[in-house]
């Protein structure tokens, strides 16, 4: 069984796609959200890495760590205790980031 519309995604309109507006960039907002992780996630790759040197942590495992804090937060229905690798601080600026990605994805 095949589900679908018979025609690519692009085809149509779809006023929430941001592949629609002839002014979005997606380089631009690739490289300032990538420009903000290299900013604030070197303190806590450092610390992370003390805990586990071996791991070979990047910018982006920090963002996909507090995601799954997150996760795991709404997974239990309680503040998970993997979350305590984080300082309380850093949630701040993971809620930047992703109020910077949100504003150059999607405006």
């Amino acid at each position: 069984m095949e589900f679908g519309l018979g025609r690519s995604f692009h085809q149509f309109n779809n006023t929430l796609g941001t592949y629609n507006c002839p002014k979005w960039n997606k380089s631009l907002s690739l490289s300032t959200t990538q420009e903000f992780v290299s900013s604030f996630t070197p303190d806590i790759l450092r610390r992370l890495e003390r805990m586990a040197p071996t791991a070979g942590l990047t910018g982006d495992d920090v963002i996909n760590l507090f995601h799954l804090c997150a996760f795991d937060s709404v997974v239990t229905m309680k503040y998970s205790s993997f979350c305590q690798i984080f300082k309380p601080h850093e949630f701040d600026e993971l809620e930047y980031y992703e109020d910077i990605r949100k504003y150059y994805y999607t405006g």
